[in-house]
Parts: C-alpha cells; structure tokens; sequence
C-alpha cells in the first residue's frame, strides 16, 4: 500500500525524470538514493512528514539552487482554510494564494499553478477519478500517465494518478488526479497542476493541502 510520502516522491520524480539530467550531473547517486528511500517510506519505516524532509534534503543537496518551499501546517488556522460552503469539507490554503469556489467546486490558484478541489456524485475514488481525467485529456495535449496508485491519504481510501503534457498555450505541464474516499459514500477529487519546471519546489504544497484535507466530522 503506498503512502502518502511516497506521493510527494511521485511528485519530485515528475519534474527530475526524463531530464533529471541537472540533478544526475550534480550527484550520479542521487536516483539510487531515492529509490532507497521510497522503499523505506513504502514499507512505513519513516513518517510521511520525515519522508517529505528526506526527499527534500536529497534534492537539496543535488540541486541546491532550486528554492525551497515550506509546506502549509495541516493544523493551519481558520484564516488560511477554505470551508466547503455545503460544509463537506475544508483544507488549507497555500500561503498568498488565490481561492474561488463555483458550484461545489474549489479553486485555489498561484500563477499558472493550481489545484482544485471536486465534490464527485460518484461514490467510489475510480470512477471518480477517471470522469475528471477524461476531461483532462480532451484540455491537454499529449498526456501521458507517468504514475499511479492507491495511497492512504489521511487514512481514506484512494487513488492517484500522475502526467505530463501540454496545456493550450503550448506550456509543458505536469499534472495530479487523486480521487479520496469520504465518509457516507462521498468522493472529493483533488487537481493540481504546474509548470513542469518547477514541480520539484511547488510539490510540498500540493502534499500540504492533500495531507490537510478533513472532511465533515472529523
């Protein structure tokens, strides 16, 4: 079963891969290191908070121009949460960030980064999931699935998948569908997506509204 640690691994990979050829200049261990780690994480040896510091301090020192982008606190306060106004759910917002919410659906918004947050009337994570990544391929050129799997996130049940593609104005794109099992049946589906060139510093943001995530009741 894979853990939540290792969804952020997916998310660093998408930006080092096929041309994680700066980062496997500056250190030729650094994809063994890695691979290391990730099993380590996945057999539940660390926490998914000491994974996310491990995978960061790996990357650091391979590439320690790239900045690093501190996570929002799950336990972050009223001010920096969005409340679903049908009160299903809430979760953190990035820091200076922009939200909007539009018919159930919560948008939360940094440049061309983004992740939104879909209630689906489905109600198991597949189904869910697929529907919005449907759609995702007729917006986006080129897509391809780079991962997938069935995390635990926040103890509910999910799925995931990553890709990489193009958007409508020709930017190299990597994007995240996650479809997460809610109480009484329900599922939210989360969206991220940002420029493939800065997937490695934006990816602690996107675990940090993932990892705060809570839905009505809890």
């Amino acid at each position: 079963m894979m853990r939540l640690g290792a969804v952020l691994f997916v998310l660093v990979l998408l930006g080092a891969s096929r041309p994680g050829a700066a980062l496997a200049q500056s250190d030729p261990n650094l994809a063994t290191k890695l691979a290391a780690l990730d099993k380590l994480c996945s057999a539940g040896v660390f926490t998914a908070a000491d994974c996310a510091q491990r995978h960061a301090a790996l990357l650091g020192a391979a590439a320690p121009a790239a900045p690093a982008v501190p996570a929002a606190p799950a336990d972050a306060d009223a001010a920096q949460m969005f409340h679903d106004p049908d009160g299903r759910y809430a979760a953190p917002v990035p820091p200076d960030w922009n939200v909007s919410s539009n018919n159930g659906v919560a948008r939360f918004v940094s440049g061309n980064t983004w992740v939104m947050l879909i209630p689906s009337p489905e109600t198991k994570p597949e189904p869910a999931s697929t529907g919005v990544i449907n759609q995702i391929r007729q917006q986006y050129r080129s897509l391809d699935q780079t991962q997938s799997g069935r995390p635990k996130i926040n103890g509910h049940d999910a799925v995931y998948a990553t890709f990489r593609g193009v958007d409508g104005n020709g930017a190299s794109v990597a994007l995240m569908v996650a479809g997460i099992q809610a109480p009484g049946s329900h599922v939210l589906v989360f969206v991220s997506c940002a420029p493939l060139d800065s997937i490695n510093a934006i990816s602690p943001q996107f675990l940090a509204v993932l990892n705060g995530i809570r839905f009505a009741g809890e």
